[in-house]
């Protein structure tokens, strides 16, 4: 019987997180940063989020950056895992055409120490930079997958639409 509480327990809390992460996906969220340069505008739409275990992730967020009379567009890929993946690439293939290599050559990782609540993750976090001609077939793409060293993902229909929006 306790086990069964447990098991219980442990898939509520899961679809807990769940439904919490879903709240956030293809949600605009704009942010001013401060820094020696200038004020740095990020406006941000999650894309793609999995979260497993209630302390793993890997997301994939689209942002317009601005700064000074500077503006592009940018794919971030966020995880928090329990080891390295080493994320330096992500591949993105838009409507079945070629698949597009994207780099940083300098992505962030950091350690987060283990808690009370959570074990010792690794945190890594890349920033990948739209050319304007991936940012003019994503306006007008009817579907589009990205790779980085975990499976493919396809992004379903309404992320699509989201990203049609968010681009306009």
């Amino acid at each position: 019987m306790r086990k069964f509480c447990l098991l219980s327990l442990s898939i509520a809390i899961s679809l807990l997180f769940l439904g919490c992460a879903s709240s956030f996906l293809y949600k605009i969220d704009s942010k001013e940063i401060k820094n020696i340069d200038g004020t740095i505008y990020v406006t941000s739409m999650p894309i793609y989020i999995d979260i497993w275990a209630m302390y793993y992730s890997d997301d994939l967020t689209i942002s317009k950056v601005r700064q000074n009379n500077t503006e592009f567009y940018r794919f971030e890929v966020n995880l928090c895992l329990s080891d390295w993946l080493f994320i330096d690439t992500l591949n993105i293939k838009i409507d079945n055409g070629n698949t597009i290599t994207l780099t940083d050559k300098n992505p962030m990782r950091e350690v987060i120490p283990a808690s009370t609540y959570y074990p010792t993750r690794v945190r890594e976090l890349a920033y990948f930079i739209l050319e304007e001609s991936i940012v003019n077939e994503l306006k007008n793409c009817d579907s589009f997958v990205f790779q980085h060293k975990r499976d493919p993902v396809t992004i379903p229909q309404e992320g699509i639409a989201a990203i049609k929006n968010f681009l306009k």
